[in-house]
C-alpha cells in the first residue's frame, strides 16, 4: 500500500528559485522554493516516515469450496468480508461493457469506498464475475468511524488556496472531467487518508490535480490536498515521482 500511495501522491516540493510561473519558453513549468512552500503545509515528508498503513486489504475467491454462502454482489461482499457498517459502502464507478460480457461471459466492476456519501480517495475494490456469479475480489479500503464532517470552505475557496500556494492565478485552476479508475474530476471534495501522529487518519479535503503544470522534466503534473476544515494546504507535490522529498 505504501508504494501505491507514494505513486499516487508523487513527490513533495523540489528545490528551485521562486514561487511564480517561469518566464521562459516553457510556460507550464513552475519554479518553486521548496522551503517556503513546505512551511505552508500542515504535513511534511517526515510525517510519512515509518508510517504503518492499517488498511483492509484482502483478495478472496468465491466458490463452493471457499465459502458456504458466497456473496452475490458488492453490498454482501462489503458487509461479510470488509465488515462495513451503514456509514461505509462500495459505490460502482465503472464496469466492463455488455458486449465484453456477452462474448466472454465475464464482467469486471470497479467500486470506490464512500463514507457517509463522500468518496475515500485511493480506496478501491475490483469485483470479477463469471456467468453472472461473483468469483473474486481484490483491492483495499479503510474502516472509518465517527469522523467529523464540518466543512468550512467551498470549492471556489479551495481553488483559490491551491492557486495561491503554487503561485498561479485562480483562472488557471480549471476543473476537468477525468476518465480514471477512481476520481471523475480533477477537483474533488473527498476524504484522504494521511498521517497524523504516526497513523493513517481521515482528512476532509479538496483534492486538486493539474496536469498542465510541472516542476521537473519527469513530473506529470502538480497536486494538493486543501483541508476543507482549516482552509490550509495539508500536503502538495508533483505527480509521477517515486520518492518524497
Amino acid at each position: 500500500m505504501k508504494t501505491r500511495f507514494l505513486l499516487c501522491m508523487g513527490a513533495a516540493l523540489l528545490l528551485s528559485a521562486c514561487v511564480s510561473s517561469c518566464s521562459n519558453d516553457n510556460e507550464d513549468e513552475l519554479e518553486v522554493n521548496a522551503q517556503e512552500l513546505n512551511a505552508k503545509m500542515e504535513l511534511s515528508a517526515s510525517d510519512f516516515e515509518g508510517l504503518t498503513w492499517s488498511e483492509v486489504r484482502i483478495s478472496p475467491t468465491f466458490s463452493s469450496e471457499t465459502c458456504d454462502q458466497c456473496p452475490a454482489n458488492a453490498e454482501e461482499f462489503s458487509k461479510i468480508y470488509l465488515a462495513f457498517d451503514e456509514d461505509n459502502e462500495l459505490v460502482l464507478h465503472h464496469k466492463s461493457n455488455e458486449d465484453y460480457e456477452r462474448q466472454w461471459g465475464e464482467r469486471n466492476e470497479t467500486y470506490n469506498q464512500y463514507y457517509k456519501g463522500v468518496r475515500v480517495n485511493g480506496s478501491v475494490y475490483y469485483l470479477h464475475y463469471e456467468n453472472g456469479i461473483l468469483t473474486a475480489a481484490n483491492g483495499s479500503c479503510y474502516i472509518i468511524k465517527d469522523f467529523n464532517f464540518q466543512k468550512k470552505i467551498s470549492k471556489e475557496q479551495a481553488k483559490n488556496i491551491f492557486a495561491e500556494f503554487w503561485g498561479l492565478s485562480p483562472s488557471q485552476v480549471v476543473e476537468k472531467e477525468l476518465k480514471s479508475w477512481d476520481s471523475s474530476t480533477n477537483i474533488e471534495y473527498c476524504i484522504a487518508m494521511l498521517p497524523k501522529q504516526g497513523k493513517p487518519t481521515p482528512y476532509l479535503v479538496y483534492y486538486i490535480t493539474l496536469d498542465d503544470f510541472h516542476i521537473s522534466d519527469s513530473g506529470t503534473g502538480i497536486y494538493g490536498y486543501v483541508n476543507a476544515q482549516t482552509g490550509k494546504m495539508v500536503y502538495a507535490g508533483e505527480k509521477g515521482m517515486m520518492e518524497l522529498y
